[in-house]
């Protein structure tokens, strides 16, 4: 017997939520591969509009010297996976007699890469990031501050031309009103 994995109720359709979340839990997990194996960094990567299109497009940077570095080549595949909230959520927390489960909410990107060589488009994305992460301007990366550019020389940038956006929201959509709504409340405190 077959059936759909994951289950279509698990499927986030919705294609603002799924931003959201990139938005507002921007250290993704990137994945590449080397030959057969699976490289995983841990990295911010900052939503944008790609230039000359209304696309999307995702900015980041790594230290020259992860290994995954040696692999961010234009035209290469890889996946990008964003973390909202997830709790394990008991027996005990439903008002219904249920099994636990686990519960949470993930975004899979998968694009395609480009890796900068101007020196420029490295620090205008560093640039588009602490403007991310600063939304209320305390803090900016000033052009002339001789740390950036040892920085940069340091890192690699590169742009990731998104292809597909698949959200996965588990949140107890099978279950009734009222557990889903304990369930809500557990997942948005963060409960692991």
């Amino acid at each position: 017997m077959s059936s759909a994995y994951p289950p279509p109720h698990y499927n986030e359709p919705d294609r603002e939520a799924q931003l959201q979340l990139m938005r507002e839990q921007p250290l993704a997990t990137f994945i590449i591969a080397d030959g057969d194996t699976p490289l995983a960094t841990p990295l911010p990567l900052v939503l944008a509009k790609a230039e000359n299109h209304d696309k999307l497009e995702l900015l980041g940077h790594l230290d020259a010297n992860n290994p995954s570095a040696n692999l961010i080549k234009d035209g290469r595949e890889v996946l990008a996976i964003f973390h909202g909230p997830n709790a394990y959520i008991s027996p005990t927390d439903y008002t219904t007699k249920q099994l636990p489960t686990y519960n949470y909410k993930q975004v899979f990107v998968q694009g395609i890469l480009m890796r900068h060589t101007d020196p420029a488009d490295v620090q205008a994305d560093m640039h588009a990031l602490v403007r991310a992460m600063e939304p209320e301007g305390n803090w900016d990366l000033s052009p002339d501050d001789p740390r950036i550019a040892a920085l940069i020389t340091q890192v690699v940038g590169f742009r990731l031309m998104i292809r597909s956006i698949t959200g996965r929201f588990k949140l107890s959509q099978d279950k009734r009103k009222a557990d889903r709504d304990v369930v809500n409340r557990k997942l948005m405190r963060g409960i692991h």
